[in-house]
């Protein structure tokens, strides 16, 4: 008997030991022996109480009285020593069934809360590739972001006179661009003003760069002329001429802000005088809808050098501007006001500026 109950301590440790233990399996290797062993038990009580020639009844009697005390009214009646050993025996037995159902019980809360972590861990870690997905992934969306694109930009003024700026752009990062534009100046006085040719013509490259959450654009570009406006002379000169130049656009909900300004440098001598000049804008504004904008307008075209004379200010124009956005990038945009320099006989008193932004791609 002794070792029947160290066998069963002995399964227990080994069920105890087992926590990763599947529920169901648990269940089912607990009923496996212990059923068994009971069984076996109850034979030996039999066995016992026919030897002593002892009988005793181990029957559930009313609701008030316990197993226990039924157990100990009959050893009293009978005096018999087996009888209180094979109780003591049934009493032991029914002890190790409760701690093997209390081994399962346990079991089962060890097997749900297992469950319950692999759960979460999946989760987490479904969680955390939904947000960083693999680097394929991230070449195609990175991909998906690049554009590149083309406008029109047709300016008109009453000093320079009509030139469109074809302008474009290639994503080479999400935040980066290469840039090219050309400028058609169209006023003959830049080329042979009796004749109409040798007109002045910019082309350059130049690098964008967005940030501030894609509110603000930087773009530094160096552009080159061909004609005769900057290098004298009586015929047109390739790349006569080298311009840097820093274009700076913000906008947001509310507002929208233009910068530019541009050196034009003479690079080669095509007679006996060069120059060298300044164009610079600034233009701030606030937008009174999705669709209307309005701010003021400043622009200074300036001689900063002159082979035989001084530099001077050509224009400095001081005005308004009113802005409409058509949608799709499309905008016209038209500035007036004074001319604040007027010690030059080709610039009037006042100015106007109109310009036409129209997306091609």
């Amino acid at each position: 008997m002794r070792q029947i109950k160290n066998l069963i301590v002995l399964i227990l440790v080994i069920i105890l030991s087992s926590n990763l233990m599947n529920a169901q399996s648990a269940q089912t290797v607990v009923d496996t022996i212990t059923i068994p062993v009971v069984e076996e038990l109850k034979e030996v009580v039999e066995e016992n109480i026919a030897d002593n020639n002892t009988k005793v009844a181990i029957e559930e009697t009313a609701s008030e009285k316990t197993e226990l005390e039924l157990t100990e009214e009959k050893n009293e009646t009978t005096n018999a020593p087996g009888a209180v050993e094979s109780t003591k025996e049934i009493v032991e037995v029914k002890e190790i069934r409760v701690i093997a159902e209390k081994v399962v019980i346990e079991t089962k809360e060890a097997t749900a809360t297992s469950e319950l972590n692999k759960e979460m861990v999946e989760e987490v870690m479904k969680d955390k590739i939904e947000e960083e997905p693999v680097d394929d992934t991230k070449e195609m969306v990175e991909k998906e972001k690049l554009s590149s694109g083309a406008a029109l930009h047709i300016i008109h003024n009453s000093v320079a006179g009509f030139h469109p700026v074809f302008l474009g752009h290639i994503g080479l990062r999400p935040k980066l661009d290469l840039t090219f534009y050309t400028v058609f100046w169209t006023n003959p006085s830049f080329g042979t003003l009796d004749q109409g040719n040798d007109l002045w013509l910019e082309t350059g490259v130049g690098l964008g760069f967005k940030t501030l959450e894609n509110k603000l654009f930087i773009n530094p570009s160096l552009g080159i002329t061909s004609g005769k406006f900057l290098s004298g002379g009586n015929q047109t000169l390739l790349a006569e001429g080298f311009v840097p130049s820093i274009f700076l656009l913000y906008n947001d909900k509310r507002f929208e802000f233009e910068f530019y300004a541009a050196h034009y440098t003479a690079a080669r001598k095509g007679g006996d005088v060069t120059k060298d000049f300044l164009l610079n804008w600034i233009v701030p504004g606030v937008k009174i809808n999705s669709k209307f904008s309005v701010g003021a307008y400043y622009e200074q075209f300036v001689l900063t050098r002159i082979t035989e004379g001084e530099s001077h200010s050509i224009y400095q124009w001081m005005g308004g501007y009113a802005k409409v956005n058509i949608g799709n990038g499309h905008f016209l945009r038209f500035a007036a006001g004074k001319n604040l320099y007027k010690d030059v006989g080709a610039s009037a008193d006042e100015f106007y500026k109109f310009s036409a932004f129209i997306a091609l791609k």
